[in-house]
């Protein structure tokens, strides 16, 4: 592809109102978005990550994504049967990885975590708290784990919202 071709559609696109143009600093620990804004100049020059709480002084412009996001009026559209791989370095730190591709409805799919072998995605998790992460949607839940699973546990459907 020819990126000044390519920047030239986004920028058109941003003007139509298609896309819009954001500003995210990546976390110095996880790798995920600390937070965005539509103005360079309203970076902060420090902000705690919203995924990991890690505080991240921002002070160069290499670790801050120039993103293009989708309206939502469109995004679900174009995102059918769409999933997302995130980076080597997203990957390095997460426990589960599960390209959950959005509908139509936006109601996505569903996946098992430690629910024996012929339905599971990978083994119970440990307790702790985890992240949940859409960088499509720029989305994050949390689930707690508060114990060890045990044989008897049976899979609860979370909804998302």
């Amino acid at each position: 592809f020819d990126e000044d071709e390519v920047l030239a559609e986004l920028f058109y696109g941003t003007i139509v109102g298609l896309v819009a143009m954001r500003f995210s600093p990546e976390c110095i620990q996880c790798g995920s978005s600390v937070m965005d804004t539509d103005m360079l100049g309203r970076v902060p020059a420090r902000a705690l990550c919203n995924g990991c709480n890690a505080p991240n002084v921002i002070e160069s412009m290499d670790k801050i994504k120039v993103m293009f996001l989708l309206n939502s009026d469109v995004l679900y559209i174009l995102a059918e049967n769409y999933a997302c791989t995130p980076s080597i370095e997203s990957m390095s730190v997460s426990s589960i990885f599960a390209a959950v591709p959005a509908n139509s409805t936006g109601s996505g799919y569903s996946y098992c975590i430690g629910t024996g072998p012929d339905t599971e995605i990978a083994p119970a998790l440990e307790p702790g708290k985890y992240r949940m992460h859409c960088p499509i949607a720029k989305t994050d839940n949390y689930l707690i784990v508060k114990r060890r699973a045990v044989d008897k546990d049976r899979a609860v459907r979370l909804d998302m919202k």
